[in-house]
């Protein structure tokens, strides 16, 4: 910020205080002189990647949509990791999304540095409705999808091996539906894996439904199988789960989908209960869209207990 005038120097004169510690000189504060006023030069926490790193593009990339290249920082953490666009929807979406997706705190403003031209987007073709009716997912969240689906299948050796998870789409070409899987191996000696291996289920079944305003909002998950007794292990009617994570003030765009199958499974291990039988969490009878609703009813309405997030 502004600390004076300058007097006379000479624009871009910078004072440098430094303070002597363990037998050397630190920084400790850097000012500039421009246009007769003084400015605090203040640090941009991963601008030095894009030096760093110059022939990697996913390092480059904005965290959000993973495609653009990083040329904002957003205030006051004054972390620069995204590209404009994703910024400017941060800074004007909803109380609980104006976030950070690196550190969480609150964005109040952004800052936007254009140190070099604008990548152009791989252009992925658009519709306005899908066959069963539901609008099409933005452009923005099918670049990142995209990426997503083809980072999960160069690493899904790995997924399964070190995480014991599987992450695919649920139906071939659509980007908006997601199946995960969270073998039960995986659960080692906790309750829930006691109960799944006493039920003889291989693993517990999630579905991922990608909303609109994805990867800003994070997407609707619910349990599919097995069926828990309601409240086990956080989760509850029509395999709504009741994490933190999966609500506005919990989610960070930065999170890919992988990482968010592990912060669940996490969240599973650390709750109590019992499963009830190896069979599905909706009700029987009720088509796969209408159990979907009734599981998203369920999620905000425990999102709405605990406002206190």
């Amino acid at each position: 910020g502004t600390t004076g005038t300058t007097g006379t120097a000479v624009d871009g004169t910078v004072m440098v205080f430094c303070a002597r510690r363990h037998g050397g000189l630190v920084v400790m504060k850097q000012i500039i002189a421009w246009r007769g006023q003084a400015f605090q030069l203040q640090e941009m926490f991963g601008i030095q990647e894009l030096h760093s790193a110059a022939d990697d593009s996913s390092t480059r990339a904005c965290v959000i949509c993973l495609t653009a290249p990083k040329n904002t920082a957003v205030l006051p953490c004054r972390h620069f990791c995204c590209c404009y666009d994703c910024a400017r929807s941060l800074r004007f979406s909803g109380a609980g999304r104006k976030r950070c997706p690196l550190c969480r705190s609150q964005v109040t403003d952004i800052l936007r540095l254009d140190m070099e031209p604008a990548e152009a987007n791989e252009a992925l073709p658009e519709s306005s409705q899908l066959a069963d009716g539901a609008q099409a997912l933005p452009s923005s969240a099918s670049r990142r999808l995209a990426l997503e689906l083809r980072a999960t299948l160069q690493r899904a050796a790995a997924l399964r091996a070190e995480h014991q998870l599987e992450l695919s789409l649920a139906e071939e070409g659509d980007l908006r539906l997601w199946r995960m899987l969270l073998y039960t191996e995986g659960f080692g000696s906790s309750t829930l894996g006691h109960e799944l291996r006493r039920w003889e289920v291989d693993a517990v079944e999630l579905e991922l439904w990608i909303c609109q305003s994805f990867p800003h909002a994070p997407p609707a998950v619910r349990v599919m199988r097995p069926r828990f007794a309601p409240g086990s292990f956080w989760v509850h009617e029509h395999g709504a789960l009741c994490m933190e994570v999966l609500t506005q003030s919990g989610w960070s765009p930065a999170l890919s989908l992988a990482q968010l199958g592990l912060q669940i499974k996490d969240l599973l291990v650390s709750g109590t209960g019992h499963l009830t039988n190896a069979g599905s969490m909706a009700d029987p009878g009720l088509a796969a869209r209408q159990a979907r609703q009734r599981a998203m009813q369920v999620a905000q309405r425990l999102e709405q207990v605990h406002a206190d997030w």
